[in-house]
């Protein structure tokens, strides 16, 4: 399937109600991040950082009226001419928000996003792995020691920033991403605990301990297994906010409520995060 068919909504709704499975010829087993070795995940983030350089493709047509919907939260940034393929894609989250989030589409439509997402990586920068994901859950006990924040400048993932003044910018790691939306920015991360709103008290890591990721795996359909992992108080939501920045969708400095960042938390450009990939992985 070519990307730019999931930026049909036809498209999309035709893959997730396909009554007739299709023979698979190449089963591509994923793997945990810290199961890579130091050069497969130089070989990643050098894959992530080439496409984040590139022009972009030309194929970006979005769909959805984000403007004809009158919740701010699915408003977003004008399309801009001058980013890259990298953006192209954040735009294609973004664009789709209203229609993958808290819909049947949240999990098969992620799925195709990621496979594409990864196909176009070895096609225009040449990774030759397999697509990589995070088990967070290993990390519930100690999530800021975890070595999922490795710094190495040649194959870390980089950690977090504590300068409020360069909007927690991230300077540590081996990922270099300029990002175009919702406005022209450095990649930004802000450990934040504690990051639901409506529900301070509530730790993020209590939402995807191993006992917690048991309770969903016993759900016994499709609507209450996504029900719970996709809540406004969730394991997903978790990892979302507790990242803040970028991947939990803070405005950049300076931009809340304006017609480039309307509204935050609200999911559109948290693609900007390259973890997002092993997050959905």
């Amino acid at each position: 399937m070519k990307f730019a068919t999931t930026l049909s909504i036809s498209a999309l709704i035709a893959f997730a109600a396909a009554a007739k499975p299709k023979t698979c010829h190449s089963l591509e087993v994923r793997r945990e991040w810290r199961t890579f070795s130091k050069a497969e995940r130089k070989g990643w983030i050098d894959a992530v950082n080439c496409l984040n350089k590139k022009p972009r493709s030309g194929n970006l047509k979005p769909p959805v009226d984000t403007q004809s919907y009158s919740q701010t939260a699915f408003h977003i940034a004008p399309l801009n001419e001058s980013s890259t393929y990298y953006d192209d894609l954040v735009y294609t989250h973004m664009n789709l928000n209203p229609l993958i989030h808290w819909t049947g589409l949240f999990l098969p439509w992620h799925r195709v996003y990621l496979h594409e997402w990864t196909n176009i990586i070895r096609k225009e920068c040449g990774y030759s792995g397999v697509v990589p994901y995070w088990a967070w859950e290993k990390d519930s006990g100690d999530f800021l020691g975890s070595s999922i924040w490795d710094t190495d400048p040649e194959s870390g993932l980089g950690g977090f920033s504590e300068d409020a003044s360069d909007d927690y910018t991230v300077h540590t790691g081996a990922l270099d991403i300029d990002v175009a939306y919702p406005v022209p920015h450095k990649l930004r991360r802000r450990y934040t605990p504690f990051p639901f709103r409506g529900n301070p008290n509530r730790s993020a890591v209590s939402t995807f301990t191993p006992a917690e990721v048991q309770v969903l795996l016993n759900k016994t359909d499709y609507v209450s297994f996504q029900g719970y992992f996709e809540a406004r108080v969730s394991m997903h939501s978790a990892i979302h906010l507790m990242m803040g920045g970028d991947m939990g969708t803070i405005c950049p400095a300076g931009t809340s409520g304006t017609v480039n960042c309307p509204a935050e938390l609200s999911a559109t450009f948290s693609a900007n995060e390259p973890m997002f990939h092993l997050h959905h992985g």
